[in-house]
């Protein structure tokens, strides 16, 4: 198409409309993305803002959580749900010493067992071990019964169920197919005054 062969008028109306094309393309090549990213921006402020005043309001009662800690702390009613101990290390030891009798009670097989690093949440020292058992699906329920009906409190922080390798093994006798089961289990403890 040849553009001078046209009239002035159809060459001005086609001006016209190649430049309103070129106007809409950089409006959604160029303002719209820019705007949207300004949109974006400006949520996140807004959600930023608000994160702000909530943590600004945890920051201005610290000292309420923390008189709210010391009463936790000083009620002799909580010690039956804690471990009472002078030190991490003594408390890490009764956990394991519990989770160990807890577990044999159940009929599990205590491969082995590790204290893991002490841990603070809130004022309260928690106490963790880590233990390897073997047991039949029935053995681990009981187990789960045991650690849950505990006291101190026991809280099972990370578990990891895998079917034994011994239990992949075909047979002629059926038998119920043994768990390795690792249980991080943790206990708040409380130092002894």
């Amino acid at each position: 198409m040849n553009v001078h062969a046209l009239s002035q008028a159809k060459q001005r109306w086609l001006a016209l409309a190649l430049l309103i094309l070129a106007a809409v393309a950089a409006f959604l090549l160029i303002a719209q993305p820019v705007a949207h990213a300004f949109a974006a921006q400006r949520d996140r402020i807004e959600t930023a803002q608000e994160n702000l005043g909530k943590w600004q309001g945890v920051i201005a009662s610290e000292s309420e959580i923390i008189a709210a800690a010391a009463v936790i702390n000083r009620d002799r009613r909580l010690e039956r749900g804690t471990l009472m101990a002078s030190s991490s290390t003594q408390a890490a030891a009764g956990l394991q010493s519990l989770v160990r009798k807890a577990l044999i009670g159940a009929g599990a097989d205590v491969r082995s067992s590790q204290i893991l690093p002490a841990d603070e949440r809130g004022g309260l020292r928690m106490a963790g071990v880590r233990v390897v058992v073997m047991a039949t699906s029935e053995q681990f329920e009981r187990s789960i019964t045991a650690i849950d009906n505990s006291t101190p409190y026991l809280f099972v922080r990370e578990a990891d169920i895998e079917l034994s390798a011994n239990s992949r093994r075909t047979g002629a006798k059926p038998e119920a197919p043994v768990l390795q089961v690792r249980l991080d289990i943790y206990a708040f403890s409380r130092s002894q005054e």
